[in-house]
């Protein structure tokens, strides 16, 4: 009864957010300006806005013109500056925690996180969650049971705190959301994965779960374990509506999920990444995802193969790729994100994630990019009844000065015949990407893709030989060589 009494009154206080959502989904301009300037005029006194003069700016125009475009490497001496107690560095709050990247390569970055932007963007995003869900599910009882996250770790109790963003996240959460969270802070906080895992399924068996939240391939690997359990074979997953996603493309695991789940449930795409909560699946008829647009992050976008252009949200177009650029409150000025999205609407601002800048093969022109590779994947498993739980591409040099893309794949069960996998992915490939069809004319420049079926257990294996188990780490699934491939094929348990 208790329960709900609050799915009623938490549901009403939610919906009253919804007049706030769309009004700045109609006006996305003006609250952009009013953010950037906001930003500007806070850390103006900061060394960082001293040095590129930020007391001279007072419009976009004049930003863009004194403050160069940054990465990581750029901003890195200010954020360890930060690091060793410095503070007013990039940021005029003060910075006592670091949200650790969940980077491709051994060495994550380390990102300032201010608690103003812990609140005023991944918690009211949370909430702008939460908002746009019951907006599609009028009815829903997602407060009647509780929410299964998995979430990362710290690496030391002491400040400056450095972890994952979702255990930030979940350290600071307000009090009647934790009420509903599952599993319990002395597991979530367990720095080894493995124990975590055995705590979390343990805990699932004895809880209602209503909604869960978290990255795809760790969530299935949950639910994997949570039956091979449930001995007693508990009604475990009967109250589950929704599952909140984001981190990778989920269309791969999809069919493995609703298999482990055994009915359909709703599923809502976001972009939460440890630099900000940036985009929410606002209609679960759509594919698509609403660009959130007063959450204290300021958007700049570099249309792909287009040098030395770059432009604000006024002048983007529908159809064209664009590497995300930010400035945030935590002080990621001009920061070049690495994410490659594309509009599907202007209005409200619409898009989908398409990849990262640097996991894209494009030996020819070919453009291949992720979310081609997801696609292609999804079309030819659903056609053979396939299930692929990870793969990786690379291109490969052959003679001739052509290359073809070399696919590790690892399968549920293993295609009867992978050359016939491997000829139909390259035909949907054709039918998805113009580019890629081109440069497969003739085989003159690119070779029908490999597929090489990856051995049980090796991609899980790789990570947590890397110590990456769990959080927000995944593999990547685009590389430039194949040294990756080779790494994942000869990865073993100690």
């Amino acid at each position: 009864m208790l329960r709900q009494v609050l799915n009623y009154f938490y549901v009403f206080f939610l919906k009253c957010r919804q007049h706030e959502i769309d009004y700045a989904a109609n006006h996305p301009h003006a609250f952009q300006d009013k953010i950037l300037k906001r930003l500007i005029a806070k850390h103006r006194k900061t060394k960082f806005g001293t040095i590129y003069y930020f007391d001279k700016i007072s419009t976009y125009d004049d930003y863009a013109k004194l403050v160069p475009l940054q990465d990581y490497e750029s901003l890195k001496p200010y954020f360890s500056a930060v690091l060793e107690g410095e503070q007013g560095v990039v940021c005029a709050d003060k910075i006592r925690l670091f949200a650790k990247s969940s980077g491709t390569t051994d060495k994550s970055k380390l990102i300032p996180l201010s608690y103003r932007t812990l609140y005023r963007n991944h918690f009211k995003g949370g909430k702008d969650m939460l908002t746009l869900y019951f907006k599609n599910n009028p009815t829903s009882k997602l407060f009647c049971g509780n929410n299964l996250t998995i979430s990362g770790t710290f690496e030391s109790a002491h400040y400056p705190r450095i972890g994952d963003i979702s255990a930030h996240v979940v350290a600071n959460l307000p009090s009647w959301v934790k009420y509903f969270r599952c599993p319990e802070s002395k597991i979530a906080e367990m720095s080894q994965w493995e124990d975590k895992l055995k705590g979390i399924v343990q805990q699932v068996l004895h809880e209602p779960i209503s909604c869960m939240s978290g990255v795809p391939s760790w969530m299935t690997l949950v639910l994997q374990r949570v039956k091979e359990a449930n001995t007693e074979h508990k009604p475990v997953w009967d109250k589950v509506e929704v599952f909140f996603h984001g981190g990778v493309h989920f269309r791969p695991l999809k069919e493995k999920f609703e298999q482990l789940i055994g009915r359909k449930i709703h599923y809502m795409e976001l972009y939460n990444a440890s630099e900000g909560f940036f985009g929410i699946q606002d209609d679960l008829r759509r594919s698509d995802m609403m660009l959130l647009c007063n959450h204290e992050v300021y958007y700049e976008f570099m249309p792909l193969n287009a040098e030395n252009e770059i432009i604000n949200l006024t002048q983007v177009e529908i159809g064209r790729k664009y590497a995300l650029v930010i400035t945030t409150a935590s002080g990621l000025w001009r920061y070049q994100l690495g994410d490659v999205i594309e509009f599907t609407v202007l209005k409200p601002h619409r898009f989908i994630i398409c990849g990262r800048t640097k996991q894209c093969i494009n030996i020819f022109g070919e453009e291949l990019m992720v979310h081609n590779a997801d696609k292609g994947i999804e079309m030819v498993c659903k056609k053979m009844d396939l299930i692929v739980t990870n793969y990786t591409v690379s291109p490969k040099l052959l003679e001739n000065q052509r290359a073809v893309h070399q696919w590790l794949i690892e399968f549920e069960h293993d295609p009867k015949d992978v050359h016939e996998f491997a000829k139909r992915l390259d035909e949907a490939l054709c039918q998805i990407n113009s580019d890629y069809e081109a440069k497969r004319q003739g085989d003159l420049l690119l070779a029908q893709l490999q597929v090489e079926i990856a051995p049980k257990g090796c991609f899980y294996n790789w990570l947590k030989q890397k110590n990456r188990l769990g959080g927000q780490y995944k593999v990547p699934k685009m590389t430039a060589d194949m040294e990756l491939q080779t790494e994942i094929k000869n990865a073993k348990i100690n």
